[in-house]
């Protein structure tokens, strides 16, 4: 689109006071200056932009875990706030490129009951930044506030005749599967996040030539602390979709997967079959998942889900010693997961979910309810519900360590 003289006027505005708070807040030059000379910039080009804010609530229940002493115990109880706002921007230098941008800052607030002090997280996971801004911002002293910042995506896309490419912070992705996908190993999605669809950016260059109306070849590189090689092969074929991967990670962590994605009549089925391989050790994952519409609105879907790299008891011992777990790329602790989801429009304005999954191996479940309300068109409230059952809150049931979690969350986009 074509600015109009109240768009550039508008841009150059937003775009100087957005650097002028910036270099405040941090007490940069730096960032007084980029604000000065991106407003401009942004004035005469052609973009897209939206802020979407956020406020959120969670209550968290956590279980007092038998055989931990008092000292490693988490609070009985706490309660969450936060407040975010981000900035989104899609700029366009010519025809054949793309500039995108999200940016954004969160003022969080946690209260313990009863008060104690915290165990540090020992959870690790790969970095795939190269270089990152201060997440932090200010934190109190007791660091229960703190206001944060994060850069999600920072990016340039090339429409090239030789292909598409895209240079910077990206989100990327891997998998079909709804619950545990066996190939998503870069940054894998929490089963209790709230929002599934969110992927955080990495840093890549990544390549995709399209081989034609329905098939497409793709290829990157992911730089930071950790690094890794990635191709996929999409294509139709024999009425199905089928995508073939490969991943390396940090030269040592590799992944060869097969997905393949039809239906028979309304029934949609797909499976995903991954062999991941470490020094010394080598296993596979397998998901097979089905999904249908019922009586018109209800929505079903469901997954069986094997992962050879689990373990049926001593979860935390195996997890320890294999490199897969280490970095973060594989999340559940156990072999077999069953997993349902049903969904269903209450009205127009109004959709419900409820769903869990089973630990096979302990039977101990992960139950879940949501509920999403559009109350105007720009703007959704979000009430969600993630509960375990399990026979003791041990290390011996894979969800009998996990909290019950209560939150609502009010977005608008604008």
């Amino acid at each position: 689109m074509r600015l109009s003289p109240w768009g550039r006027v508008r841009g150059l505005v937003w775009g100087n006071a957005r650097g002028l708070v910036r270099g405040m807040v941090r007490g940069k030059v730096g960032g007084i200056v980029t604000g000065l000379l991106l407003a401009p910039w942004c004035a005469a080009l052609d973009y897209q932009q939206s802020v979407d804010l956020t406020s959120a609530a969670s209550l968290l229940s956590n279980p007092t875990l038998s055989g931990l002493p008092d000292s490693a115990q988490a609070a009985d109880t706490s309660a969450n706030g936060q407040l975010s706002g981000y900035w989104n921007l899609l700029a366009f230098p010519s025809a054949a490129t793309q500039v995108n941008l999200r940016y954004g800052w969160s003022a969080q607030g946690t209260v313990y009951w009863p008060e104690r002090q915290q165990a540090s997280s020992t959870a690790s996971t790969a970095d795939y930044r190269l270089a990152d801004l201060d997440t932090e911002l200010w934190a109190s002293s007791t660091d229960n506030l703190g206001l944060y910042q994060q850069l999600d995506a920072l990016s340039v896309t090339w429409y090239s005749p030789f292909g598409e490419w895209v240079l910077g912070r990206q989100p990327i992705s891997f998998g079909l599967a709804k619950f545990y996908s066996p190939i998503d190993v870069m940054q894998p999605i929490d089963l209790v996040a709230t929002d599934r669809s969110y992927r955080p950016g990495v840093d890549a260059l990544r390549a995709t030539w399209f081989l034609g109306p329905v098939s497409s070849l793709e290829a990157g590189y992911v730089m930071g602390v950790d690094r890794a090689l990635f191709g996929r092969l999409k294509a139709f074929i024999l009425a199905a979709d089928w995508q073939l991967s490969a991943i390396q990670i940090n030269d040592q962590y590799r992944l060869a997967a097969l997905g393949v994605q039809s239906g028979i009549g309304a029934l949609g089925l797909w499976q995903e079959t991954a062999w991941l391989s470490e020094p010394g050790s080598s296993d596979i994952r397998v998901t097979l998942g089905a999904d249908m519409t019922l009586f018109e609105d209800w929505y079903l879907v469901s997954e069986l889900h094997y992962n050879g790299l689990g373990s049926a008891q001593d979860y935390l011992q195996n997890a320890a010693g294999q490199g897969f777990y280490q970095i973060g790329a594989v999340l559940p602790l156990a072999q077999w997961y069953a997993s349902v989801q049903v969904s269903y429009p209450i009205n127009v304005l109004t959709q419900w979910s409820t769903g869990a999954t089973l630990n096979l191996n302990d039977n101990s479940a992960l139950f879940n309810s949501a509920l999403a309300y559009s109350v105007s068109d720009d703007m959704t409230l979000n009430v969600n519900a993630v509960v375990p059952v399990a026979k003791s809150h041990s290390y011996a049931y894979e969800y009998g360590i996990y909290p019950s979690v209560f939150s609502a969350q009010l977005q608008w986009v604008f």
